[in-house]
């Protein structure tokens, strides 16, 4: 059963991944991404949002954050899905 909830938690993390991909990424000045940790409820909302590692840019590091906010709401997690939350890498466009 472990390998079973492993499977539908990568499963559903990949899920989360093409969501945020549908996004429009922020434009970027300069090459340069940010890491941006945030955490979703059963239902898939939003409900932490933060950066886990800056940009060194407080406007990209803002839009990063913009683009996680876009994509709430997220599929809603299967049953048994306890990891809910996910750090991304935006990268400028």
């Amino acid at each position: 059963a472990a390998q079973a909830d492993n499977a539908a938690a990568d499963n559903y993390a990949g899920e989360v991944m093409r969501h945020i991909l549908r996004v429009r990424r922020p434009r970027a000045t300069r090459a340069g991404s940010t890491f941006v940790r945030f955490e979703i409820d059963s239902e898939g909302r939003l409900v932490d949002l933060s950066i886990a590692t800056s940009s060194g840019s407080r406007r990209f590091d803002r839009d990063a954050l913009r683009v996680i906010e876009r994509a709430d709401p997220f599929p809603p997690p299967p049953a048994g899905v306890t990891r809910r939350t996910f750090t991304v890498e935006i990268e400028g466009s």
